[in-house]
């Protein structure tokens, strides 16, 4: 009676054990195949956690490796000129002959005949201007002029003179240099041409 017993406890403990694992394989089953299953949760946020990397440190200081795009516009050549620029040009383009000054006519007027030394220091006394006659070895004629506009001590011009080799009253050449700013630093050359004076670059050779 006893082995009976037994027998049918174990059995019913056995069948018991079948039947709950039976159960939760199904329950189990069940669960996975449930759109909201712990396998279909899991994968997706994996998915957003390694499309969404925290940046680190190092890429947040990194510098932009971005080409900037241009902004400036080219200048044109007609916008580009600047006023110094415009200042040169004006002041490149040649002067216009300027007429004879009545001290050039009275200079002019005592180069037609010889001095009675080879200097004169002043050969109008008495004038605002001090004029100075130069007739170096070998001239028949006064060769050189010196012109102190102001009588300050400081020579304005000079004149360098050829004379007419066929001893016509005229000079042949004459050139005149000038001193702007009265220091005696001559920047303007001219040449006598009948009765003005042409512009020439300063300190030209000949007349």
């Amino acid at each position: 009676m006893k082995f009976r017993t037994f027998r049918a406890v174990v059995l019913g403990g056995g069948v018991l054990l079948v039947a709950g694992g039976f159960a939760l394989c199904v329950a189990r089953g069940r669960h996975a195949a449930s759109p909201g299953g712990a396998g279909a949760s899991s994968a997706p946020s994996a998915t957003v956690a390694a499309s969404s990397p925290v940046p680190s440190a190092t890429a947040a200081h990194a510098p932009s490796t971005s080409t900037p795009s241009a902004t400036a516009t080219p200048a044109s050549p007609a916008s580009a000129a600047s006023p110094a620029s415009a200042a040169s040009a004006a002041s490149a383009a040649p002067a216009a002959p300027v007429p004879l000054r009545p001290i050039d006519r009275e200079v002019l007027a005592k180069l037609v005949a010889p001095l009675a030394s080879d200097a004169v220091k002043d050969a109008f006394p008495g004038r605002p201007y001090r004029v100075e006659l130069h007739q170096d070895t070998g001239h028949g004629r006064p060769n050189r002029v010196k012109i102190d506009l102001n009588r300050n001590g400081k020579w304005d011009e000079k004149w360098n003179v050829e004379a007419d080799p066929d001893g016509g009253p005229r000079p042949r050449r004459v050139k005149r240099e000038v001193s702007p700013a009265d220091d005696e630093t001559y920047t303007e050359a001219w040449r006598l041409e009948g009765d003005a004076w042409t512009p020439l670059s300063a300190g030209a050779g000949r007349p």
